[in-house]
């Protein structure tokens, strides 16, 4: 059977994709990406979808069409077949010849409850998971956890993922409000990709930002850290609070990178003062030109 698969809106490889593939593959099935127009034959199509406003395909097969992910349903999961599938290899190579990393959740969940995040909702609690394989081509490791060093379990999986030899990249970021010593010697040790990704999401969490910083930056110098900083949120346009964060975390070494809320439940607009501040810190721009100067005319990445 042909079987088509897509992920609209996917910005790395999407591991539910992947299982699937997977499992038709194993079934000797033919997996490709879908392709309006020209997969009218298709014996099934999956889409995965990320934000409940990506506009669905115009046209779609005259076949069956299963739909998943957040973008659809929060609560929406493999069927426990498909879900328990761990070698993804071939996978892989069907469907991401190009990339040269691997995705792999360690733990799913996580401890907080932050109001402006859907981890809680649709994984629950910081649990274990199984890994998958790695990419046959990658030449780095992204590590998708929600909050790693949160589980108890952190320093088996973090000797697992060390005996890859491969470059580590904490995707999703960590909690600098709660990491320990232990845990900020350990990542000193580790041959990071990239840098070293944590939030700081609202003014008020500045103190323990602030002791978690001072900890890692023993151990990893500032300028291999990024630190997310969550606008658009708790006000909907560009107040102090954030230019404050991103300036005090570029006195301390640290790269700033500003992330525009956006509501995965609805068709949620970012203010312009949001879009051209995140623009203006990303591009650092920020570092010569104030923001009041800034040519928002001047494009460049979100």
């Amino acid at each position: 059977m042909k079987i088509c698969v897509a992920a609209p809106d996917s910005k790395i490889a999407n591991l539910a994709i992947l299982k699937i593939a997977a499992y038709h593959l194993a079934k000797g099935d033919t997996v490709k990406w879908y392709e309006p127009l020209f997969d009218e034959d298709a014996g099934l199509l999956y889409i995965s979808k990320v934000f409940t406003f990506t506009p669905d395909f115009v046209y779609a097969p005259n076949c069956e069409v299963i739909k998943g992910g957040t973008g659809y349903d929060v609560k929406s999961a493999l069927p426990p077949e498909i879900e328990a599938i761990t070698d993804i290899s071939k996978a892989y190579e069907t469907l991401y010849p190009e990339i040269d990393y691997s995705i792999i959740f360690t733990t799913r969940g996580c401890v907080r409850h932050c109001s402006f995040c859907l981890v809680p909702t649709k994984e629950g609690l910081i649990h274990d998971e199984r890994m998958v394989t790695l990419n046959p081509n990658g030449k780095y490791i992204q590590i998708l956890d929600n909050n790693f060093f949160s589980s108890s379990s952190w320093r088996s999986r973090l000797e697992t993922v060390k005996s890859f030899n491969q470059p580590l990249d904490f995707n999703q970021g960590i909690d600098i409000r709660a990491i320990t010593d232990e845990q900020c010697a350990e990542l000193g040790k580790i041959n990071i990709k990239r840098s070293i990704h944590f939030a700081w999401d609202s003014l008020k969490d500045e103190d323990a930002v602030m002791r978690g910083i001072k900890r890692i930056t023993k151990y990893v110098k500032p300028s291999n850290l990024t630190c997310y900083c969550l606008v658009g949120y708790e006000n909907a346009d560009i107040v102090d609070g954030d230019h404050y964060r991103v300036k005090k975390l570029h006195s301390l070494g640290i790269t700033p990178f500003a992330m525009g809320f956006i509501d995965y439940n609805t068709n949620h607009e970012r203010s312009q003062s949001v879009i051209d501040f995140c623009r203006w810190v990303n591009t650092h721009i920020f570092k010569s030109v104030p923001f009041s100067n800034y040519d928002t005319s001047i494009k460049g990445s979100l």
